[in-house]
């Protein structure tokens, strides 16, 4: 799998988990509650994303960057 098909699987799959989250949350909708929505997003997206490269690195896939 190359790194584009792994960062869009980890977009979709973290973006799954926040709209999760978000949908039993009380997080407002200002700038604040804007800057802890992106910062979950992106911690989320990192780790879904190195878990998929390294599950495709343990599986013999090439990776193409």
């Amino acid at each position: 799998m190359d790194k584009s098909k792994i960062d869009e699987l980890a977009a979709n799959i973290a973006k799954e988990i926040v709209v999760a989250k978000m949908s039993s949350s009380t997080v407002l909708p200002n700038a604040e509650g804007g800057n802890f929505v992106a910062a979950f997003y992106a911690a989320i997206f990192d780790g879904v994303s190195k878990t998929l490269l390294a599950s495709s690195m343990n599986n013999g896939d090439l990776i193409q960057k």
